[in-house]
């Protein structure tokens, strides 16, 4: 099957909620224009001594220049967590209800195109797995699955949700981008956070990685985050798991 590599920033699917591009083309615009080369020892420095770190200081602690900094990098970071979050650690358990996947992502073991064997938990069995994990005295929970609408329907997360939520103190998801409403819906259902992985933030590279499926479409995986928080999310994760 031959895919075309070429991807429309705008063209979502039906029933995908449109909250518009502007975060998206900022982001996008930020990391086209950003030179490596274009920063010096004082910007480091300076960027090293803000009280919150800003667009172009992070451009310059990531710029070449910001390559002989590591170690103060190292403490300004140190000095931040003991600031805001003290000697804490904190530790969370990722459970797999579902690997069913509708995607086609080069890189993926649960991608639709690979023929491995394929499980999806029934309520009995995930109510196990969490009482089990609950009994090691853990209370962060997060619960995954893979992108498939039909295989881990929306009424099925939120099911695992509800009986997660009634045995720690905060749940997480890890599951196929949502509109608003339905962030919303998984907030009601005990949901405190979302984690959502973008893997890389070049268009064009992205295409070339996701052939089909859902996730190919960029913007509305991109803009998942701020449709978590406007379903009343607590918090929300964004980082590439890979970079190129």
């Amino acid at each position: 099957m031959k895919f075309s590599y070429a991807i429309d920033a705008t063209s979502y699917h039906e029933n995908m909620q449109d909250i518009g591009d502007e975060i998206m083309q900022k982001v996008l615009n930020e990391r086209a224009s950003y030179d490596p080369k274009g920063y010096t020892s004082a910007d480091v420095a300076r960027a090293l001594n803000e009280e919150r770190l800003s667009i172009n200081g992070l451009k310059a602690l990531l710029s070449e220049a910001g390559g002989e900094y590591t170690e103060q990098m190292a403490q300004v970071a140190k000095a931040k967590t003991r600031q805001f979050f003290g000697n804490s650690i904190e530790l969370f358990t990722p459970l797999y209800i579902s690997n069913y996947c509708d995607s086609n992502c080069v890189y993926c073991g649960f991608s639709a195109r690979n023929k491995i064997a394929r499980l999806r938990l029934k309520d009995a069995q995930i109510a196990t797995e969490l009482e089990n994990i609950a009994k090691t005295g853990l209370k962060d929970v997060l619960i995954l699955t893979g992108e498939s609408t039909k295989k881990s329907d929306l009424t099925y997360i939120g099911e695992a949700c509800k009986q997660a939520s009634k045995l720690f103190s905060n749940v997480g998801v890890e599951i196929y981008p949502l509109n608003s409403d339905e962030y919303a819906y998984l907030h009601e259902c005990g949901v405190d956070y979302v984690v959502v992985f973008q893997e890389t933030y070049d268009t064009e590279i992205y295409a070339q990685k996701h052939l089909g499926g859902t996730k190919r479409v960029f913007s509305y995986r991109f803009n998942a985050q701020e449709r978590a928080l406007m379903g009343g999310m607590r918090s929300v994760g964004c980082s590439p798991a890979w970079t190129c």
